[in-house]
């Protein structure tokens, strides 16, 4: 929220202010209702600590997991990773670098929101449950950051088009196995394997 505030400022100072401004009530807001009802501004992530190793049976701070580890597992681990369910995201890192050189107000608009996709990356990499619980399938944490990789992916799909048959493997759909492989995992939930440095 505040890098997408900062980028709001920066293209319009004048009326910045009619987005900032609400935007800054609902976050007091939520940091009311976190020490309210949790006693920190971080809400239900003291809860969910006082319970990783009756969860996921592991122990120690929250962020403890090396960030190499943690940014292989969010990327291509074969059941949680990112680019194994959607691998024509890859072109979004590329189009991160492409849109700055574009001049268009629209795409500089969009440049500035390039590190929130990045900080969650990262955030999320060095999270001791970095694979996000052992009841679902898939790159949970990163679902938020695809909308935001597509409109990278838009600053550089002219290029992809035109190369369309040697890239066409990149972009068939994998929804239906994947969405198969998920039934079969919570099905089998109830003999879930809780040695954590087996999952991948």
């Amino acid at each position: 929220m505040a890098a997408l505030c900062m980028s709001v400022f920066c293209l319009d100072r004048r009326n910045c202010w009619y987005f900032i401004l609400p935007a800054g009530c609902l976050t007091a807001l939520l940091l009311s209702y976190n020490f309210a009802v949790f006693g920190s501004w971080k809400g239900g992530d003291i809860v969910m600590h006082s319970l990783h190793w009756e969860l996921d049976r592991v122990r120690g701070d929250s962020w403890s997991t090396p960030l190499a580890t943690g940014l292989a597992g969010q990327l291509i681990s074969p059941s949680r990773g990112l680019l194994i369910f959607s691998p024509f995201l890859l072109f979004a890192f590329w189009g991160m670098i492409a849109i700055w050189r574009k001049t268009s107000r629209t795409w500089k608009l969009i440049a500035l929101s390039i590190p929130g996709p990045v900080l969650m990356l990262i955030v999320f990499s060095k999270y001791i449950v970095w694979w996000g619980g052992n009841s679902h399938y898939g790159p949970r944490y990163q679902i938020e950051t695809y909308p935001f990789l597509i409109l990278y992916l838009a600053a550089v799909w002219p290029k992809i088009a035109s190369k369309r048959g040697f890239l066409h493997p990149l972009f068939i759909p994998f929804g239906r196995s994947h969405r198969h492989s998920m039934d079969w995992s919570l099905l089998l939930s109830r003999w879930m394997d809780r040695r954590t440095g087996r999952i991948v």
